[in-house]
């Protein structure tokens, strides 16, 4: 169909115009009169006002502009602006370090003396007791010899070293065992962590 609608060809506007708009004209005339020239009503009404002018140059509602659809300037500058916004900044030092403790808290109460062997540096120390192997040893056998395990860790303070952060915390520690009485602790204590070369935080020392 052409632009003005289905049937509205220039013949048939033509007849709807003069029908509605031309008064009867009293004297006919012969009957094979030759018609008389038409307004091309193919050429649009510049006249300020017009109607048919502003609908053949105005695009039609919802038609999508030359550029393509989404891609008006507003739409391109939300782009700009979402293609330039900063990823979420770290979490906090405090966060990550209160994260490590309580996966050593969890390793600790499973049990899993691989798991928490890979939260301590290469060269982790115990108060006066230093290096993967004592670990090993001292926690394999804490693991195997008790029933259950707890321990709470509460970080109160944190400070920025030049080679570590000191961690001052408290604990809460409970282990029972199957053939004597539970044992228990609840006191200070410090932490040494730092970042390994992936950049992941570890337990150097402890310190109570």
């Amino acid at each position: 169909s052409s632009p003005e609608g289905p049937g509205s060809s220039p013949g048939r506007q033509e007849s709807s115009e003069a029908t509605q708009s031309v008064a009867p004209d009293p004297d006919p005339g012969p009957t094979n009169r030759s018609p008389q020239p038409q307004e091309d009503t193919e050429t649009p009404d510049r006249r300020p006002g017009s109607s048919k002018a502003e609908s053949r140059d105005l695009p039609t509602e919802g038609t999508s502009s030359p550029e393509g659809p989404g891609s008006g300037p507003g739409r391109q500058a939300a782009a700009d602006s979402q293609a330039n916004t900063p990823s979420d900044p770290a979490p906090p030092i405090e966060a990550r370090i209160q994260h490590l403790l309580d996966n050593y808290s969890l390793q600790f109460a499973v049990g899993n003396l691989d798991g928490l062997l890979s939260l301590l540096a290469a060269e982790p120390r115990e108060n006066r007791n230093r290096g993967r192997a004592w670990f090993r040893d001292n926690y394999g056998r804490l693991f195997d010899e008790s029933a259950a395990r707890r321990i709470d860790i509460e970080v109160l303070d944190v400070n920025r070293r030049a080679q570590d952060w000191r961690v001052a915390a408290r604990f809460d520690l409970r282990v029972n065992y199957p053939d004597r009485e539970p044992a228990t602790a609840e006191r200070r204590v410090e932490y040494s962590i730092v970042e390994d070369a992936e950049g992941r935080l570890r337990i150097r020392a402890i310190d109570y």
